[in-house]
């Protein structure tokens, strides 16, 4: 049954009107989405080794100690919308 769902889902993907106009828009929000991605782990890995090489201290504790006011605002703007 899935695997006859799935054909007809592909089924009617394919025959859309809409067909090449809604593909580029979704091979472009990959693009974006796989960008942003990479961004955001590298800076997410690299903030590690630029924290420590300009000798701050331990990244870890430096981290977490802004980690608290990050948590405060997306509560705050989390309960504001």
């Amino acid at each position: 049954m899935l695997k006859r769902f799935l054909g007809l889902q592909w089924k009617s993907f394919y025959r859309a009107a809409s067909f090449k106009t809604e593909i580029w828009f979704k091979i472009l929000m990959g693009i974006g989405a796989l960008y942003f991605i990479l961004v955001f782990l590298g800076m997410g890995f690299g903030s590690y080794f630029i924290i420590k090489k300009a000798g701050i201290g331990d990244p870890l504790r430096i981290v977490n100690q802004y980690m608290i006011y990050y948590l405060a605002f997306d509560l705050v703007l989390r309960y504001m919308l």
